[in-house]
């Protein structure tokens, strides 16, 4: 670390004012008399130095009264008037003496100690935190607690930190060493990270690179940091070592913010042991000594007591202005316009000072967003920004040159963070007078005691010294002061006298006035936008699967996604985007789009999703993370322009809610596959069917058969899977052990489902008449009738299927459709774009058009050649026949004023004498008339003056001269005026005509251009026409329009069949009773309500027979499922001490086709849309996509008036 401490930087600082002012030393003069006393302390402040610092009591004493002697000079000097340049420095001075002197007056007078430690301990306020620190804020150079002092000044804590951090890379790998069992090699990979810095510089780069790939590798990142020489042997060696594995993973995880500040401030050659936190105080000492610390949050050293820890640091008071990172709803610069709150000198005079303080202390990261505006508004006026205050000043003083990149744009997206003196523009004349004066030593004396490296300090003043050299020559480098700046509001960005110009012809001329009020809006619609966003779900994180169900997940992942979208639409609206941010922002918004889709079908008639809307879901998902990853990756890890920063921030955000969202939609996938046969009670009913369905068991005369080696190999095959379903559903419907052996007891259920699907109609018959044709005395056993009936039951499934069918077609259908309408949006808003202009234009005549438009554009090119040849010839020689013109007017205007000026000047003379002649009567005369009217009174009391006869006729005489006089002077200058007139007439003329060939042909010309321009913008606009596939998007359409053409119908006729199949297989089971025996009336009931199931929609006669028929299958199926229930209660009543084989053969035959009749309920009520609504998509598909949809609410009325219908047949 640097040996120099701040007091020893301070002593030099005061050996060279010495040195340079020593021509003072020992004079009888206040000056010379402070300088010989502060000699005489460098001496003995030298002494105690160079032995370490130690005083004993008489080297303390001496101190101690050479301090007093130079403290009472320094006041006599600053009561003698001398220059203000030197009273600077003393006072300067003066202050470091008097914080000196109180550390030596609070030390032990007898033992004394060391003077460094006394003097670091006075400089520091010390706190004590009763509850610790907490609610770390701020970016990544620094880390910052919020606090309030016991005098009740808010603020910030900083807490000592440097560049090289090697406490935090120590206690980083103490806890890899105490949490990993670790090899004594691997032990000494990690330690070199901690001991060479060097090394963990060029870490930063190839680690970032391998964390944003899709598949992060643990072995590249171990060759990384140099535990492997490569890949292959940590391959090789890592599979097994578990330990080194969480210590990589360890490390990764807690590394990454310390890099962040390392790269930056390596990239500017900062002492790795200088302290980041010092830097605001620093900057606000420097602020003090320019006059413009009214800019900078006051900062001062600290030390904080936190329970056993002392936290040495800096404390920032809290910055007054609006916070546009942290706005408020209340903020007035909320409602404010920023395009107009803007213009006032206030806020120009701290613009100015900022500029000049930044690049003095060489803040190279002064943006936007690191001020706080303040805001003014007086009697109801606009809300106007009155001035600023910056914050987050500690990327400041560095040891190297600036590099030229940090001075300018990134692409001419964005502003520099720190400007060149000569673009400063406006400067205040009071700083200005300031930096013109100062002296290195007043420089170096606020900077002393800031930890700071002399290499720092130097660098800073020959940033002082481009600042003079520029304001030395102002009128040169454009540069005006504030005080001269008009309050004016300019609606013209490029005005040269808009303070805030665009300046986007030259952006290397920038200064922190460009473009400020456009970036001030940005933040503020960010702001704005912010608001909105956390209204919607104040950027809560995203939901956890567990305990939640599907639609609940889904919906709280939709709102999720479309926060992420508002936080790409508000970084959005910061600049023009890249091709990489470009392709994020519209995967991002793709996606939106697609999840609000999804909600609203949750949210209305559709509570489920298909598969083919979670496939779709889930590539839009990957579209998105993919976009993300790619971005980071081709942004690199630390980019240079503040919105950079700001995206690259964002798009990693977005990529941790990315990985969030899968595992969700992992989860509700979990979630789909067991709710998708877990259906009401579909499991456990369908497991009591298969109660008596066994393997092996005794026919009626006793002997044993295996139930699956009774037939064909079809048969058998059926059976086999027909005890496997029973199997699965057994343990489906009881306790099952762990969530992963459920998923797959649902995988083996799916499988089985789709072998019965999948049988063709013929093995399905076949198998039906085997089991109807097996052998009496099997055939009427339990067991094979719950055969029988599970197989029919079987039949059921192919309808579920149907309905997934159904309801993933429809969402295709939804799909594709919502592409088309927005393809034909964009060819509508394409074509209506020519459309204004060109109204005759279309996709079929474009071509012609452009033929014909370029054949005129050549015709009229050719006019134009000749009328602009026209002109050439009409204007030559057209100036100087002009100036002859201009010449003989000139002449012939100056003869005529010889001519009659002289006549005219000797009779404006003559009136002139007579009127001057005739005054002086008047006045001799007056003031005869006054004395007498005083002799007598007569005259005053008559309140007039009255003149003389002779008076009068002399006043009369001369006025008839006077008058004649006049005639002839307005006689000779009307004449003058005429003939005037009539050489300015003739002189017009004369010009005009020279002029209306030139005019003529320049109007032609222009006509001609415009037209041949208006033949141009035709054939753009005809050649976009042509270009329709790709300007249009009609090939986009076309494409969308040819998957509709072959588009597969909604098949709703396919449910229904399944199940009328399905009614079908068991009315023949309730026919194997023969003619003869005659059935209840609860059985034959139930027997018709299943024919009216079975014949729904082909044969109406049972149904019509009825006395209240059903109007709907899900009314029939209704009272199918009552009748069974009725039969099986009735059957309960009549007790039986031996209940014969037909008994229970109808018992488990009504129990069945209650079953099927609660199944089918299910699958009907699953398929989410109606008959009509099905055929008017079909039919849309059908004609080109051009017929109307009917809406669900159209069938909902629809449906509710049938249901209303059967109220009213029920009343009858």
């Amino acid at each position: 670390m640097p040996n120099n401490t701040g007091i020893k930087n301070r002593e030099k600082y005061i050996e060279r004012v010495l040195k340079e002012d020593k021509g003072h030393i020992g004079k009888n003069t206040p000056y010379g008399r402070y300088l010989g006393a502060l000699k005489e302390l460098v001496r003995q402040t030298n002494e105690l130095f160079e032995q370490g610092g130690y005083m004993d009591k008489d080297s303390y004493e001496q101190l101690v009264n050479q301090y007093m002697a130079v403290a009472r000079h320094s006041i006599e000097f600053r009561d003698s008037g001398d220059s203000q340049t030197r009273r600077n420095v003393v006072e300067h001075i003066f202050k470091l003496i008097s914080k000196d002197l109180k550390a030596l007056n609070n030390m032990d007078k007898e033992n004394p100690g060391n003077i460094r430690k006394a003097f670091e301990a006075s400089r520091a306020v010390i706190v004590k935190v009763p509850d610790g620190l907490s609610h770390k804020v701020g970016g990544q150079t620094s880390a910052r607690f919020p606090m309030k002092t016991i005098d009740g000044k808010k603020g910030f804590f900083t807490a000592r930190s440097d560049t090289a951090n090697e406490k935090g890379w120590n206690e980083l790998i103490d806890s890899i060493f105490n949490q990993f069992k670790l090899t004594d090699k691997e032990k000494e990979a990690f330690n070199k990270i901690r001991t060479d810095s060097d090394f963990r510089s060029q870490l930063v780069q190839p680690l970032y690179n391998e964390l944003t790939k899709e598949e992060v590798d643990l072995a590249n990142i171990s060759v990384i940091l140099g535990l492997y020489e490569d890949k292959a042997s940590a391959d090789a060696d890592m599979k097994n070592k578990k330990e080194l594995q969480d210590a990589v993973v360890h490390f990764v995880d807690n590394s990454v913010t310390m890099f962040t500040p390392y790269n930056l401030q390596e990239r500017l050659g900062y002492d790795p042991y200088t302290r980041n936190d010092n830097k605001n105080a620093a900057m606000y000492d420097v602020a003090r000594l320019l006059g413009c610390n009214r800019l900078i949050a006051k900062a001062v050293p600290m030390v904080v007591i936190n329970g056993d820890q002392v936290i040495k640091g800096t404390f920032m008071e809290h910055a007054e202005g609006s916070d546009l990172a942290n706005l408020k709803k209340d903020d007035p610069i909320v409602n404010m316009d920023p395009n107009n709150a803007v213009y006032n000198k206030s806020l120009y005079k701290d613009l100015a000072d900022l500029q000049v303080l930044d690049f003095i202390c060489g803040n190279i990261d002064r943006h936007k967003q690191n001020m706080f505006y303040k805001t003014e508004q007086k009697n109801g006026e606009p809300v106007k920004i009155t001035g600023i205050t910056a914050i987050d000043n500690d990327a400041c003083f560095p040891e190297k040159e600036i590099p030229e990149d940090e001075f300018s744009y990134d692409d001419a997206e964005r502003p520099p963070r720190i400007y060149k003196p000569e673009n400063f523009r406006y400067i205040n004349r009071e700083t200005a007078e300031i930096i013109l004066n100062l002296r290195r030593e007043q420089l170096e004396t606020a900077l002393r005691g800031h930890n700071l490296s002399l290499k720092a300090i130097k660098k800073a003043w020959d940033r002082t010294l481009q600042v003079k050299d520029v304001l030395r020559e102002m009128q040169k480098n454009n540069i005006t002061y504030v005080e001269e700046m008009e309050e004016k509001t300019y609606s013209n960005p490029k005005d040269e006298n808009n303070p805030f110009r665009d300046q986007s012809e030259d952006y290397n001329k920038a200064s922190i006035f460009t473009g400020f009020n456009t970036q001030v809006k940005q933040l503020v619609d960010v702001a704005r936008a912010d608001l909105v966003s956390e209204e919607k779900d104040n950027d809560a994180p995203i939901a956890k699967a567990e305990k939640m169900d599907k639609a609940t997940l889904l919906l709280s992942d939709f709102n999720q996604i479309e926060s992420m979208n508002i936080m790409m639409k508000r970084i959005n609206m910061l600049k023009s985007p890249s091709k990489e941010f470009a392709r994020m922002s519209r995967a991002m918004f793709s996606l939106y789009e697609y999840s609000q889709q999804l909600a609203r079908n949750m949210k209305g008639a559709n509570k489920t999703l298909t598969m083919e809307a979670y496939d779709e879901y889930e590539k839009r998902m990957n579209t998105m993370r993919d976009a993300v990853r790619n971005y980071i990756k081709e942004k690199g890890t630390t980019p240079k322009t503040e919105i950079g920063r700001e995206r690259h921030a964002v798009a990693l955000k977005l990529l941790r809610k990315a990985e969030l969202l899968f595992d969700n939609f992992e989860a509700v996938k979990e979630l789909e596959d067991k709710e998708k046969y877990r259906t009401g009670k579909s499991i456990i009913n369908e497991a009591k069917m298969y109660t008596n369905i066994k393997q092996t068991f005794k026919d009626r005369n006793g002997k044993e058969i295996n139930a699956a080696d009774l037939g064909s190999e079809t048969l058998n095959r059926v059976i086999e899977n027909l005890l496997e379903r029973k199997a699965i559903l057994d343990k489906l419907s009881g306790n099952i052990p762990y969530a992963e052996y459920e998923k797959i007891l649902y995988g083996r259920l799916a499988d089985n489902d789709n072998y019965f699907v999948s049988m063709s109609e013929e093995d399905r018959n076949t198998v039906k008449e085997a089991m109807a044709g097996m052998a009496p005395e099997i055939a009427r056993t339990k067991e094979w009738q719950a055969l029988h009936m599970a197989f029919i039951a079987t039949e059921n499934i192919a309808a579920y299927k149907a309905v997934e069918k159904i309801n993933a077609t429809m969402e295709t259908m939804k799909v594709l459709k919502a592409d088309i309408d927005a393809a034909r949006k964009y060819v509508e808003e394409k074509k209506a774009e020519i459309n204004k202009v060109f109204p005759d234009l279309t996709f079929e005549n474009a071509e012609d058009q452009y033929k014909k438009a370029e054949t005129e554009r050549t015709g009229l090119e050719n006019e134009l050649k000749t009328a602009e040849e026209n002109l050439k010839k009409a204007s030559e020689g057209l100036d100087d026949k002009k100036k002859n013109l201009t010449d003989v007017y000139n002449k012939d205007i100056e003869e005529l004023t010889k001519k009659h000026q002289p006549t005219l000047d000797i009779l404006r003379d003559e009136k002139k004498k007579l009127s001057q002649q005739k005054q002086e009567i008047v006045n001799a005369a007056t003031e005869k008339a006054i004395q007498a009217m005083k002799q007598d009174g007569k005259a005053e009391e008559k309140g007039k003056i009255v003149f003389d006869e002779k008076t009068n006729s002399d006043i009369a005489a001369l006025d008839q001269q006077i008058n004649k006089i006049s005639g002839e002077l307005k006689k000779g200058e009307r004449q003058f005026n005429f003939d005037k007139k009539k050489i300015t007439d003739t002189y017009s003329a004369e010009v005009k005509k020279l002029e209306t060939p030139v005019e003529m042909n320049s109007r032609k010309v222009r006509m001609i251009m415009n037209k041949v321009n208006g033949k141009k913008n035709l054939m753009e606009a005809a050649k976009k026409f042509m270009n329709h596939a790709e300007y249009c998007g009609t090939a986009a359409l076309d494409a969308a329009l040819e998957k509709a053409n072959v588009m597969e119908k909604l098949d709703i006729n396919a449910v229904m069949q399944s199940v009328q199949n399905t009614a079908a297989s068991l009315m023949k089971m309730t026919e194997l009773d023969g003619e003869n025996h005659k059935n209840s009336k609860e059985f034959n009931t139930m027997v018709r309500d299943l024919k009216v199931v079975m014949n729904w929609g082909k044969d109406d006669t049972v149904k019509n027979s009825m006395i209240n028929p059903p109007h709907t299958m899900e009314q029939a199926l209704e009272k199918l499922k009552a009748s069974s229930k009725k039969y099986l209660e009735e059957k309960d009543k009549q007790w039986r001490p031996n209940p014969s084989q037909r008994r229970y053969m109808h018992k488990q035959l009504a129990n069945n086709i209650g079953i099927l009749a609660e199944q089918s309920l299910e699958t009907l009520g699953a398929v989410n849309i109606s008959q009509k609504t099905a055929e008017s998509w079909n039919r849309y598909f059908k004609s080109g996509c051009k017929t109307e949809i009917l809406e669900e609410q159209k069938n909902a009325v629809e449906n509710k008036e049938s249901e209303m219908e059967d109220e009213r047949n029920i009343c009858r």
